[in-house]
């Protein structure tokens, strides 16, 4: 009885596991994608452009200005969509921080690592990373749909040693309405298990002009 109630029980699992990767399937197109056309508004703002994108998102945690707590520019959040959760768990976790000047400054004077110049006129920058998974044949590509024609420049790349790796990068090279999607980077592998999906790993940088 017990093994049939097993059987039964892990059945279910896979018919759930199965359901779930059908209905991401439908629902990457262009999911991704989003996030190059983010505002540099509030976190309440972004959460809202979130949430309009993947449904059900939250803010899970805020975190404190690293400089000297003056810089009104300062935010720094963390997101999750929806399905963590879930069988199987999907979505996305994103931690996003937005800065100015005063805080740039700071964070130069305490030689934090990855920080280059900015753009020349940009007055506020927001960088967001994020990690992932998704459930679903051959999502990678479609993940960032509609990616390739919101920034001047794009590039596909596979890895002939690390097969299933796809890596995605674009840009602009100049401001284009008062914001400039400085890069994009996203790298998709196999996710481990029998149903098919991809793991996600992101980054994106964004400056804005005109804003003091």
């Amino acid at each position: 009885m017990h093994r049939v109630v097993g059987v039964f029980l892990a059945f279910a699992m896979a018919l759930c596991a199965g359901r779930a990767a059908l209905s991401q399937e439908a629902e990457a197109d262009g999911a991704l994608a989003v996030l190059l056309d983010l505002s540099l508004d509030a976190p309440e703002g972004v959460l809202a452009e979130l949430v309009i994108a993947w449904p059900g998102t939250r803010r899970i945690a805020s975190g404190a200005d690293p400089g000297d707590g003056a810089d009104p520019l300062y935010w720094s959040a963390m997101f999750q969509t929806p399905g963590a959760a879930d069988t199987p768990p999907h979505g996305l976790t994103l931690s996003c921080t937005r800065y100015g000047h005063r805080t740039h400054r700071a964070l130069m004077s305490a030689r934090r690592a990855g920080l280059r110049p900015w753009p020349g006129g940009a007055d506020v920058r927001l960088f967001c990373e994020g990690y992932g998974v998704y459930w679903g044949r051959e999502l990678g590509a479609e993940l960032v749909h509609g990616a390739e024609a919101m920034v001047e420049t794009w590039a596909e790349e596979r890895d002939p040693s690390f097969p299933g790796l796809r890596r995605y990068r674009g840009g602009d090279t100049a401001p284009r309405g008062g914001r400039m999607v400085k890069g994009f980077g996203l790298e998709t592998s196999p996710a481990g298990g029998k149903l098919p999906g991809v793991v996600v790993s992101l980054e994106v940088e964004i400056y804005g002009f005109g804003l003091e």
